[in-house]
């Protein structure tokens, strides 16, 4: 089973989303990817990824949640915890969505975006959108 990580950025009500475009299809995922072999544990994983994505390093908090899930063929197991940006500047990723010959396919956008806005765009993974919305659900 592949692990994977995701952080969860809250700031003044805004979520931190990655905004993408793949052939036709459009959603939003919070950043983070898979863990790889030179990865320490999950948190360098984590902080590696937000690097790549992002340009920015992490103070990691709590678990958030947990999700399973297949994704070409092969099970996933996603861990997705609460972060801080704790340096570096956001858009400055050093990923292959950065490069121009990185092989990454459709558009790639870093996003704020409103807690009341999650309701109405396909947040990936469903879980995780049916969360946020459950979280904010009493609150103004």
């Amino acid at each position: 089973m592949r692990q994977r990580v995701r952080a969860l950025i809250i700031e003044d009500e805004k979520i931190l989303f990655i905004h993408r475009i793949v052939e036709g299809r459009e959603y939003w995922v919070i950043p983070g990817g898979g863990v790889e072999d030179d990865d320490m544990d999950l948190f360098a994983s984590l902080r590696r990824e937000c690097m790549e994505e992002l340009g920015v390093e992490v103070d990691i908090g709590e678990l958030f949640m947990e999700s399973f899930f297949k994704l070409q063929d092969e099970d996933q197991h996603q861990h997705i915890f609460r972060c801080r940006i704790s340096g570096g500047e956001l858009g400055t990723g050093i990923g292959p969505e950065y490069q121009e010959d990185g092989g990454y396919a459709g558009s790639f956008e870093i996003e704020w975006l409103h807690r009341s806005e999650i309701g109405e765009r396909p947040v990936l993974p469903e879980e995780l959108k049916n969360k946020i919305c459950e979280i904010y659900e009493d609150r103004p």
